[in-house]
């Protein structure tokens, strides 16, 4: 199509307008895929001729002040209401419009096709904050024709570091500047939802990169059968990383209560939830009543940590709940319990409170170690993962007998697969002075097997 001098614009536009609307029907599945490939180059030569009009539209509507008879109170307000985007995008519009009369050789490159958009947000925002960028911009050698054959060679990612390394370069003052002015930016935002939390947040390059470094430390090696997914395995870094932060005691050493969670749960429903897990009685142990044989039971012999539940045993009973009154599943209260601090509160009349024991972990310091100097490693079949990436799991039969526990009730787990033995209600059994692991169904969880346990059945 061309355009002649005499030509209306915007009838032109409206025409090819109208073309592009009846290529929306075209089934790209039936095409040959060399040319859907083309058709794809041709639309990215299109957008990028169209940002050229579009910005140079909005820059005339902009000096003209003509979006002011819409009633709106600024041009980001007036691009948001007419195009729909969200005011960020309108802003990043404008802006960029109003930038491209110091950056002629970027909006001609732009309009031919051999950047794109992005690239020109990126020379926008790095190159024009200053008169010495703005100075070297025209320098033939240096300046913006430089950039832009460099923006021709890598996508708009590579391209941001190479223009900031040149701002960096031209006027350090500058950048120091707007370093500052960038970290002053920095927020993070954790917020409840119905299910759950969303997490939002905005961190400088440098920031960025240790937070990434400090999660990749804790996602650990990824194992040939791992079959989550990078973003699944990012949240896992995330908990490790708040979790060994909580647990090494770091923060308020001297408090009289170190921060950690908080779960209140009435002693009903824990007298019920332990009633609820499976017995520590081996099924050859000669025993019939499991009461006895918890009496009897002698340091040494084999037994058996249960996670499944028998669900009647818990309907009626009161959920435990967090600080802020959301309620938990029977399976996640049994897996907080077993790395735990417990003090015990009675109530009377009006929430009053008659009585607080003192706070007492289910597995002392000392038993703690000697768990962990007889496993060495995360027990689940296939992994190994170190003491301080791990918790103890245990059996409820202290609880469930009046008793005390004992290191032989203990299996040191990693934090993920702690999860996985509670989510999935896995049994391990004590035999021998190994470890076993078997599934609902009675099977044993094999290494091989490890992927399967990352799916939580339905």
């Amino acid at each position: 199509m061309t355009i002649t001098s005499t030509a209306c614009p915007v009838t032109e536009l409206e025409e090819l307008a109208c073309g592009l609307q009846a290529l929306t029907t075209v089934s790209w599945s039936r095409q040959d895929a060399a040319a859907v490939k083309e058709a794809l180059a041709a639309l990215e030569r299109i957008t990028r001729a169209a940002s050229a009009i579009r910005l140079d539209a909005l820059a005339e509507v902009d000096r003209a002040k003509s979006w002011q008879r819409d009633g709106q109170r600024t041009m980001e307000a007036w691009v948001a209401s007419r195009t729909g985007s969200t005011r960020n995008n309108a802003f990043k519009a404008v802006g960029l419009s109003q930038t491209m009369h110091d950056l002629p050789q970027t909006r001609k490159a732009l309009a031919g096709g051999l950047i794109s958009e992005d690239h020109a947000h990126v020379i926008a925002r790095q190159c024009t904050k200053s008169d010495k960028l703005r100075k070297r911009l025209a320098d033939p050698r240096s300046g913006e024709g430089f950039l832009l054959k460099q923006a021709g060679d890598m996508d708009a990612t590579r391209f941001a570091r190479v223009v900031k390394a040149w701002a960096v370069e031209t006027d350090p003052k500058t950048a120091d500047r707007e370093w500052r002015k960038e970290s002053a930016k920095e927020e993070l935002t954790v917020v409840q939802t119905e299910d759950g939390c969303r997490i939002k947040g905005w961190f400088t390059p440098e920031n960025g990169a240790l937070i990434s470094a400090a999660l990749q430390s804790h996602m650990g090696r990824k194992a040939a059968d791992d079959t989550r997914s990078f973003p699944q395995r990012q949240a896992a870094g995330l908990l490790s990383l708040c979790k060994q932060s909580l647990d090494a005691g770091f923060q308020m050493p001297n408090a009289r209560i170190r921060p950690h969670m908080i779960v209140s749960v009435e002693y009903d429903t824990l007298t019920r939830l332990a009633k609820a897990h499976g017995d520590s009685m081996p099924d050859d142990a000669g025993y019939t009543d499991p009461a006895q044989w918890a009496r009897e039971w002698k340091p040494g012999d084999d037994h058996v940590i249960s996670s499944t539940l028998d669900y009647d045993l818990l309907t009626g009973a009161a959920p435990a709940t967090l600080a802020d009154g959301t309620p938990l599943a029977p399976s996640l209260l049994a897996r907080l319990a077993c790395n735990s601090l417990m003090s015990r509160v009675v109530f009377g009349p009006d929430s009053t409170i008659l009585d607080s024991g003192r706070e007492e972990r289910i597995f002392t310091p000392s038993q703690t170690r000697a768990i962990i100097a007889r496993d060495g490693h995360c027990q689940f079949p296939g992994c190994d993962e170190t003491p301080s990436r791990c918790e103890v799991h245990h059996s409820l039969e202290w609880f469930k007998h009046n008793g005390s526990t004992h290191v032989d009730l203990g299996v040191l787990l990693c934090w993920h697969h702690h999860d996985v033995v509670h989510k999935r209600q896995l049994t391990i059994k004590r035999r021998r002075g190994k470890w076993k692991f078997t599934n609902a169904r009675g099977a044993p969880v094999k290494s091989s097997a490890v992927s399967s346990a990352y799916t939580v059945p339905t």
